[in-house]
């Protein structure tokens, strides 16, 4: 009995370690405990649990054996051994645990919400659908399990039923506000600031919930993260907020920079370089983001997010190089994109990055061939593939085959009509997206108009013209969108003399041409109005026939010779940037 008192001893003290976050002395008192009394699964299951936040996975899952060894029906046990699998990427055993958890405790929601995730891990989405209704069905208030559901319709391209979940999300995370602050959850709101802004574009609200994550934990590296995108976007759209935007970003960023390098000198993470090279990547700092990624591809190779931050930044790195370190950047970009594509096929946003690199190599039949057969086959409201596809268009159409104008046209419009529908697209268009789309959209029209036939629909240029007017509205910074409605703006005015000139010019010649070719004709053949006195010769009805028929023919054609160059409204290639920084936040556990 006394022995069993020592042992209590040593493993309440062991908790308070825990609880404390010093987990190395609390594996010392459970040791003490368990060599005292080796027959108390709940202390090897607590041992392991330290050894776990250590991430001795390893060690843990010994520890979490031995629990179970002891008491058979210790579920928590089994459930914590998933966990550690899962994070040694042993999905099948992670399954097996968690299937046994289950079976012991059947109303335990999360280990029905771990065994979903590792079945997501292993792209086995129905099952892991399945699995984490069950967990929502016993705890219908944990917002996390809404969130990964979304996370995964989402990365399945079934964007309108993950809409619904979001939204459960976010109502979840909404009334579970106060009980994240009494157990001082600050990714609580990380989540939850991830939900306003990236899926809803409720900024300030977003701004106001990552704050609140902070005052709960000041260092918590991923809110200043989410801090310095959001300060940047604001920065980007709002005039009046541009200074105070940018100067917040700046803090955000050097706390991120601090907070990381801190981190680093204990232990060098893979995870925390990527993190680091992101926010470097934010900021346009890449040649410190370039050294980051190196060091962490030399850490773990097969590290999707090195690879796909790595693509990322080389696309990025080329709007100061000659064309030839241009070319060798995306080059690169192309072959650290097909990587990440190795290690997770199913991940549409880099197949979407992938796409738009070689539409910047020029490679359009491939960029088109990926969009349309590995992207918009699979997701067809994928916003992304849609705009990119339509920019690959107006490309092949500048190239030649002026048909393809049409086709960037009808993209462009279904984008726009998805993003004005927000359950159904991909992503939230951002203002300066939005606008890019629609100078897209009205360059595409003005073209159209200029390879057109004889016969040109003069509606293409006035609803371009609107086009780039509503660009402006949207993103008052776009100086191309401004230039090209003043120009359009000019040509369209009704009495204008190159609007006269196209208009009634064609006609006058062509109406005066054939009344001179009719009158040569009748005279001709039929002698009127006088027989005796106006007969033609033959040559001077040789001359008038064909030099009426020249003038028509020139008169129908005036419009060609005419056509239309709206002052030089150049296409700004890629002109929505659609390769982003990898920051998706499915939450893994």
């Amino acid at each position: 009995m006394k022995n069993n008192e020592l042992a209590d001893k040593h493993y309440q003290s062991g908790i308070n370690l825990f609880n404390e976050g010093k987990y190395r002395e609390a594996c010392d008192e459970f040791k003490t405990a368990a060599y005292i009394n080796n027959k108390c699964a709940y202390t090897y299951d607590s041992w392991g649990n330290a050894h776990f936040e250590l991430k001795e996975y390893n060690e843990a899952i010994e520890k979490f054996n031995r629990a179970v060894e002891i008491d058979p029906n210790c579920a928590g046990a089994y459930a914590n051994c998933g966990i550690a699998h899962f994070n040694l990427k042993e999905y099948e055993k992670a399954i097996k645990s968690f299937e046994k958890a289950t079976n012991i405790k059947c109303n335990d929601a999360v280990a029905y919400y771990n065994w979903g995730i590792t079945l997501a891990e292993l792209r086995k989405f129905s099952e892991a659908y399945e699995k984490l209704n069950k967990a929502a069905a016993l705890n219908p208030n944990d917002a996390y399990i809404y969130h990964n559901k979304a996370y995964y319709l989402d990365f399945q391209g079934n964007y309108e039923l993950a809409r619904q979940e979001w939204e459960h999300a976010s109502n979840a995370y909404r009334d579970t506000q106060e009980t994240a602050i009494k157990k001082n959850d600050a990714d609580h709101f990380l989540y939850y600031g991830y939900v306003q802004y990236d899926i809803f574009g409720k900024i300030n609200d977003a701004e106001k919930t990552f704050i609140d994550g902070l005052k709960l934990d000041p260092n918590h590296i991923r809110i200043h993260i989410r801090l310095v995108e959001l300060y940047l976007e604001t920065k980007d759209e709002s005039r009046e907020a541009i200074n105070d935007a940018f100067w917040k970003a700046r803090e955000h960023y050097g706390n991120v920079v601090s907070l990381l390098k801190d981190k680093s000198k204990q232990k060098v993470d893979v995870s925390d370089l990527v993190q680091l090279a992101t926010v470097h990547i934010l900021m346009e700092e890449y040649s410190n983001a370039e050294e980051l990624l190196k060091k962490a591809l030399i850490l773990d190779n097969e590290s999707e997010d090195a690879n796909v931050n790595m693509g990322i930044l080389y696309t990025k790195k080329n709007k100061h190089k000659k064309v030839i370190e241009n070319e060798e950047n995306l080059r690169q970009a192309v072959i650290y994109f097909k990587t990440a594509l190795k290690l997770n096929p199913y991940n549409l946003t880099t197949r979407n990055s992938l796409a738009e690199t070689c539409y910047k190599l020029k490679r359009y039949d491939t960029a088109e061939k990926i969009y349309i057969d590995e992207v918009l086959d699979i997701a067809p409201y994928n916003l992304e593939a849609l705009i990119g596809l339509g920019e690959v268009y107006i490309a092949m159409a500048e190239a030649g085959d002026e048909d393809m104008f049409e086709e960037a046209i009808r993209r462009f419009k279904e984008a726009l009509s998805i993003a004005l529908n927000g359950n159904k697209g991909s992503k939230r268009l951002r203002n300066k997206e939005r606008a890019a789309v629609l100078y897209s959209l009205g360059y595409a029209r003005v073209k159209l108009f200029e390879v057109s036939d004889t016969f040109r629909d003069e509606n293409l240029l006035w609803k371009a013209y609107r086009h780039f007017k509503d660009c402006c509205k949207i993103d008052p910074s776009h100086h191309k969108a401004r230039r090209a409605s003043e120009k359009l703006h000019k040509r369209l005015r009704i009495f204008s003399p190159q609007s006269l000139t196209e208009k009634i010019a064609p006609w006058l010649i062509s109406i005066f041409s054939t009344f001179v070719f009719a009158i040569a004709q009748t005279n001709f053949f039929w002698n009127i109005p006088d027989l005796s006195k106006n007969n033609l010769s033959i040559t001077s009805y040789i001359s008038i026939t064909f030099g009426a028929l020249i003038l028509i023919i020139a008169g129908l054609s005036l419009p060609r010779l005419l056509r239309l160059k709206v002052g030089a409204i150049e296409l700004e290639k890629s002109a929505v940037e659609q390769i982003t920084t990898s920051t998706s936040l499915g939450i893994k556990k």
